[in-house]
């Protein structure tokens, strides 16, 4: 997958995902690895971008139980190479879970 990928994306995009992945840093350091912000951006990007999008705003103002399963199960699940979410996984804060008003 190449950065100029997520071309499509936003500013107020990018600005969320940014706040979604430093609140979900401490999820990706317990697994000890070596760039975990960076993992953790490029995960919610590319389940927003090419997967499954996301209800952004929401995602990042969620209760810590929900963030943290939908956080998780992206990082689980997500298939970067085929562009898609494994496993039937569907995040909670997804655009296509959005109740109409």
């Amino acid at each position: 997958m190449r950065f100029q990928s997520f071309a499509q994306l936003s500013i107020a995009e990018i600005d969320l995902i940014h706040d979604i992945a430093d609140r979900a840093l401490p999820i990706y350091e317990d697994d000890g690895q070596d760039k975990p912000f960076l993992n953790a951006y490029l995960d919610i990007a590319a389940c927003h971008a090419f997967c499954c999008p996301l209800r952004l705003r929401e995602l990042r103002d969620a209760g810590i139980e929900e963030f943290v399963s939908d956080i998780l199960g992206i990082k689980r699940h997500l298939q970067p190479k085929k562009r898609v979410l494994g496993g039937g996984f569907l995040p909670r804060y997804s655009a296509s879970t959005e109740v109409a008003a």
